[in-house]
């Protein structure tokens, strides 16, 4: 499980039990946007889609870390709360806290990312029509 879906499922449960919000409408759209954004880079890839082996930056590319750290400066700049479960994505990897020494691990997952997609689908943010 990804840092930040964790830190999302995290955010739900608490203004589920104690009905008060800590992510706008705003932050959940950059939520549901980086997943998505992330899954289209990540996973096409990965399912063997592309001659670009773009699993392979979660190890050894530094620009992944420059791109995700660029947009975590972005969103906190912006004081977008998303930011902060990417900048404990980040923080988690400089540390290597989890099992994985893969970037990719630490940012995006299967699950957050179909779950993105949904979103995005129902809020009408995929494919809206002009």
């Amino acid at each position: 499980m990804s840092i930040p879906f964790f830190g999302l499922v995290a955010v739900v449960i608490y203004e589920n039990f104690f009905k008060r919000k800590i992510f706008s409408a705003r932050d959940w759209r950059a939520v549901w946007i980086f997943g998505v954004a992330a899954s289209l880079v990540l996973y096409p890839s990965a399912l063997g889609l592309t001659h670009i082996d773009t699993c392979s930056w979660g190890w050894s590319c530094n620009g992944l870390v420059a791109a995700v750290a660029v947009i975590t400066i972005f969103l906190l700049w912006k004081k977008n709360a998303f930011g902060v479960l990417l900048l404990l994505a980040l923080g988690a990897f400089a540390f290597q806290l989890q099992a994985s020494a893969n970037l990719w691990d630490y940012v995006i997952d299967p699950i957050y990312g179909v779950i993105a997609f949904g979103m995005m689908a129902k809020e009408g943010m995929l494919l809206r029509k002009h």
